[in-house]
């Protein structure tokens, strides 16, 4: 999972790949919860062709459980413009 700042301005992230390997996985800007990511041959090998699958993931969103005074100030600004 993300963090909601993370998807509305995207992020860099590295998730361990199937083979326990770093990838790293760029999550665009303004991704909605729920979103599925692909990458490419980084799943599991075929059992015919031996040639690796597409990895996929689903984009979660941490929330937190209280917002401190700045945190509840900046999202009332943006609540204000539109957001």
């Amino acid at each position: 999972s993300i963090k909601l700042t993370e998807a509305i301005l995207g992020v860099s992230r590295s998730i361990p790949g199937i083979k326990g390997e770093a990838i790293t996985v760029d999550i665009p800007e303004r991704t909605a919860p729920g979103t599925i990511l692909r990458m490419r041959e980084k799943g599991i090998p075929g059992v015919k062709r031996g040639k690796a699958g597409d990895l996929l993931f689903k984009i979660s969103f941490e929330q937190p459980s209280k917002a401190n005074k700045k945190a509840r100030e900046l999202l009332t600004q943006l609540q204000k413009e539109g957001y």
